[in-house]
């Protein structure tokens, strides 16, 4: 099996993004602090593709800094509906 992977570093730009806020409990504008990018394919049998951003991400509602991990990959179910992990663990509403 061969893998070829590359990582980009994103610069960051001051737009907001919605993203629901563990603090606020609901969608607010957040700004993405810092991005890396990671992706790669490996070639066997059957390809596997996948596209990894880290991002640190703030609040600007509440101030409060998380991070995220947004992934698409051929193979993986770990994460929500829109690929999305976040750590500390997203609050869901109930």
């Amino acid at each position: 099996m061969n893998i070829i992977y590359d990582t980009n570093v994103i610069s960051c730009d001051k737009n907001k993004h919605q993203i629901k806020c563990n603090e606020c409990l609901k969608i607010t504008d957040h700004y993405i602090l810092a991005s890396i990018e990671q992706f790669g394919t490996t070639t066997a049998d059957e390809d596997v593709y996948w596209n990894c951003k880290n991002q640190t991400i703030q609040c600007l509602e509440c101030s409060s800094v998380s991070f995220r991990t947004v992934s698409i990959c051929s193979e993986c179910q770990a994460y929500d509906d829109k690929g999305e992990y976040y750590y500390p663990e997203k609050i869901e509403n109930h």
